[in-house]
C-alpha cells in the first residue's frame, strides 16, 4: 500500500496505483469505504477503458457485499 500511495504522490493521475490501492482496501484490509472512494476517484480520471469497466464491476461487488454494520 505504501508504494502505491507513494506513486500517487508522484503522479496523482497514475491509474494503476489507484486500481491497486482499491484492491488492497477491498480485499486485504477489509475497508470497503476506502476502496469505493479510491475507485470513484479512478473513474473520475478514466471512465471508459477496459480497466475502468473492471473497476465498475468491482465497485458493484463491494456494494453488494454485506458489511458488519449492515448485519447488526
Amino acid at each position: 500500500l505504501a508504494n502505491f500511495e507513494k506513486a500517487q504522490k508522484l503522479d496523482p493521475k497514475h491509474l494503476q496505483s489507484l486500481y491497486n490501492i482499491g484492491i488492497i482496501y477491498a480485499e486485504d484490509l477489509k475497508q470497503p469505504d476506502k476502496a469505493l472512494k479510491t475507485w470513484t476517484h479512478y473513474l473520475e480520471l478514466d471512465s471508459t477503458s477496459p480497466a475502468a469497466q473492471q473497476v465498475k464491476r468491482m465497485i458493484g461487488q463491494v456494494k453488494a457485499t454485506p458489511r458488519k454494520s449492515d448485519t447488526k
